[in-house]
């Protein structure tokens, strides 16, 4: 069952990647170079976001549904020290290795 569970996130977080390089290589036409950068690390934090509400705040999309000015609350206006240094550290780990593996597909391609 773990592998079941395991292996559904690896595959969805590697087509998540892998539309965030899509998504980006076709912005490269129309946006400079900074640009990219903060589309990648607004998708980072909103990442980060998502990961802390759904751990610590135990919230679930279904909640959008039930109530969702309470949800809302919850997720962009109750702020604390410890949610703002996590969502931070959880972006940019998740930039690092979408970096990584960035690189990494660049040096199989040559």
């Amino acid at each position: 069952a773990f592998v079941c569970l395991t292996s559904g996130i690896v595959i969805y977080g590697l087509l998540g990647m892998k539309t965030v390089t899509t998504v980006s290589q076709k912005l490269q036409s129309y946006c400079d170079y900074k640009t990219i950068v903060v589309f990648q690390a607004s998708l980072h934090f909103l990442s980060a976001l998502a990961i802390y509400v759904g751990r610590f705040d135990r919230l679930h999309s279904v909640y959008l549904f039930m109530s969702p000015i309470e949800t809302v609350k919850i997720i962009f206006f109750d702020w604390s020290l410890q949610k703002l240094m996590f969502i931070l550290l959880m972006m940019f780990l998740q930039m690092l290795l979408f970096g990584l593996i960035q690189l990494l597909g660049k040096e199989e391609a040559m």
